[in-house]
């Protein structure tokens, strides 16, 4: 009995080493299991319009929107097309929000082949021409995809039609020792409104080209404008100038817009400093921190750069720059700070003009 007690210990001794190893291998195979387990991924979310708008004009409602980074990247090989949708409300319920609308497809509108929407860049615009007057309209855009799926819905826009009014009359633009002075008067007799139209407010929105160039109409107005006069001291020294006027009803929230009318070739006085940059950026780059701008109209001399950290506002140019970038290399690390920049113009006196926007940075470096 001692003999087969001590040939049972002398096997479990030898087989101990296969139970360690056994157990071990069997830990690892647990471990390898649950690192195994397949990870939640997460899917983008799916294109979508966010800045639909809607505005009346003479020649209907005029939907505008801009194309979203995925449909313009064409994400893994996809198509989209956009899905004008519209729903008519009844007059009484043209306030009401939250009431049902039935929306039915009224124009599919293909990104490399618009037609009949414009297309300026990633801006596109869509007229529908079937409205009629004192009646409520709903608009949205949907995404679908090359199979036909809708993906996502934008923003929803509404308008109420009323009769467009009438160009503004003897629209003038005369030269003044602060800039160009543009004048008009209100459109011509019309027939007289009834109903909401008499309700409606009476403004007019002032439009800027530089003369002798193809027309790029910008806003100088950043509100509609409710008098009959405007001076534009933002023009450059010695430059021309086209101006249009538009008058515009506004109806609760809706903007009913007419024809313009246009006056050519005003001339700004040569007294004026130049006008500041339109547009200011400031780019990152290996350590310090480049301001970019675009360069101001007319005749300039140069330009000075201006940073603000809190309250404290510090030219960094000690003489005019002609042209952009500047470098700030003093700019130190994880703060905070605002550019601007100045334009000065030529000959003796080299006056500076105003600042322009402040463009906003945090200089963050790992």
């Amino acid at each position: 009995m001692i003999r087969v007690k001590r040939n049972s210990i002398a096997a479990a001794k030898r087989r101990r080493p296969y139970l360690l190893l056994g157990l071990l291998l069997c830990l690892v195979a647990v471990g390898c299991g649950q690192k195994g387990f397949p990870r939640i991924t997460q899917q983008a979310p799916p294109p979508q319009i966010k800045d639909a708008h809607a505005e009346v004009q003479p020649r209907g409602v005029e939907i505008t929107w801009t194309m979203p980074d995925e449909v313009a990247a064409k994400t893994k090989g996809r198509f989209y097309q956009f899905v004008l949708q519209k729903a008519e409300v009844t007059w009484d319920r043209r306030n009401c929000l939250d009431c049902p609308a039935s929306f039915q497809d009224k124009q599919v509108i293909d990104p490399l082949r618009p037609e009949p929407a414009y297309k300026r860049g990633r801006r596109f615009s869509w007229i529908d021409s079937n409205i009629q007057k004192e009646r409520a309209y709903r608009y949205q855009i949907a995404i679908r995809d090359d199979q036909g799926r809708i993906l996502s819905v934008s923003n929803g826009v509404a308008v109420k039609v009323l009769p467009v009014p009438g160009a503004p009359a003897k629209v003038t633009a005369t030269t003044d020792k602060q800039g160009i002075m543009v004048r008009w008067q209100k459109p011509g007799k019309e027939k007289e409104q009834a109903g909401a139209a008499n309700q409606a407010q009476l403004k007019y929105l002032l439009e800027r080209s530089p003369s002798g160039k193809e027309a790029k109409w910008e806003s100088i107005s950043p509100v509609p404008i409710e008098g009959l006069e405007f001076l534009d001291s933002t023009v450059a020294s010695d430059q021309n100038y086209d101006y249009r006027v538009t008058a515009v009803l506004i109806f609760e929230d809706s903007n009913i817009r007419g024809e313009p009318s246009t006056v050519n070739r005003a001339q700004a006085p040569d007294t004026l400093t130049p006008p500041p940059p339109q547009s200011v950026w400031v780019v990152p780059s290996k350590g310090h921190l480049e301001v970019h701008w675009l360069e101001s109209e007319g005749k300039v001399q140069g330009y000075h750069v201006y940073r603000r950290q809190g309250k404290e506002i510090t030219r960094l140019t000690a003489k005019p720059l002609d042209r952009p970038p500047f470098v700030d290399q003093a700019a130190q690390k994880n703060e905070t700070y605002f550019y601007a920049v100045s334009a000065v113009s030529p000959g003796p006196d080299s006056r500076e003009g105003l600042l322009s926007k402040w463009s906003e940075i945090r200089n963050v470096f790992f």
